[in-house]
């Protein structure tokens, strides 16, 4: 014991406690002040962990309960949406399998087969689908605030049902389901031919036929052009064919007709037309005279009266 004793002496001389104070007390009081922040931070990250355990545990099984919504009007969806909610409930349960948690594997399987039996159950027994609905969202909630406890439900449920008996099924049940499923892949279908189709039917403007009066042309009026001279004198110049037309105009004739009877009219009509809007036909425009005959036309010769 002599060493104790003198280790005690030493602590009370000045040299002891001169290396207590400057060596041994820092020592401990950095010691102490690394562990009480390793604690301090260990803490925190616990928190942080088990809060972004619960948000991702949280967000995992409300899509699990959104999708039993849908799986209680299983039928009443189309084939699209059927195919887009069972995709986010498959991705839903495998998020439940992978959560740290103690039970997480027995409770994606109780809500797999919850899940199934509400999509049989929509089609036959909607009020059956909404009360295994409600069951299925109580006891998800339940398993999320008490794991321990909702575990061991879950796993009873699973060792009840490996053990029951499989309905009988019953063929009116089937031919109601393929009915359902029939009505909804029906149903947009009957919107597309029931939507309005606008048809734009253009006006079509019928001719109406005139009077045979409205048609043809009025007689010209001697007052409405004075001709000229030149006009008058080659008109009177022409000659004309007293046989055909003393043939035209006896209606007792029994003659053939002539086949440019109907030129020789229509041409006139033109003529008549041009002549009262003050537009003279080419072919009526008397031809060219030369000089000489312009002078016997004044002056003539005593040859030419001969």
């Amino acid at each position: 014991m002599q060493w104790w004793t003198d280790f005690l002496d030493w602590l009370g001389s000045e040299d002891g406690w001169r290396v207590l104070s400057t060596a041994v007390f820092p020592f401990l009081a950095i010691l102490i002040a690394g562990v009480l922040a390793a604690l301090i931070a260990r803490a925190a990250i616990r928190g942080q962990i088990r809060h972004h355990d619960r948000e991702y545990k949280a967000s995992a099984v409300a899509t699990l309960i959104a999708g039993g919504r849908k799986a209680a009007t299983w039928n009443n969806l189309s084939t699209g949406e059927q195919e887009h909610y069972e995709h986010l409930l498959s991705e839903a349960e495998v998020r439940v399998r992978l959560l740290p948690l103690s039970g997480s594997t027995l409770a994606a399987d109780w809500a797999a087969h919850q899940i199934a039996e509400m999509k049989r159950n929509s089609a036959n027994f909607s009020f059956q689908a909404d009360q295994t609905l409600e069951e299925f969202r109580d006891r998800l909630i339940e398993w999320q605030h008490r794991p321990g406890r909702a575990r061991k439900l879950f796993k009873q449920d699973l060792e009840r049902w490996k053990f029951d008996k499989p309905e009988s099924t019953d063929p009116l049940l089937d031919r109601q389901r393929e009915w359902a499923a029939s009505q909804v892949d029906s149903a947009p279908a009957e919107r597309e031919s029931s939507t309005p189709t606008v048809v734009t039917s253009t006006p079509t403007t019928q001719a109406t036929p005139l009077p045979t009066s409205a048609l043809a042309p009025a007689a010209p009026t001697a007052t409405t052009t004075a001709l000229p001279a030149a006009t008058a004198t080659t008109t009177a110049a022409r000659p004309v064919d007293t046989g055909s037309t003393s043939a035209s105009d006896d209606p007792s004739s029994t003659g053939p007709v002539d086949a440019t009877e109907p030129e020789r009219v229509t041409g006139a009509i033109d003529r008549a037309e041009g002549i009262r809007s003050g537009v003279r036909p080419e072919h009526d425009a008397p031809p060219p005279v030369t000089a000489s005959a312009v002078r016997q036309r004044i002056a003539p010769t005593p040859d030419d009266e001969r």
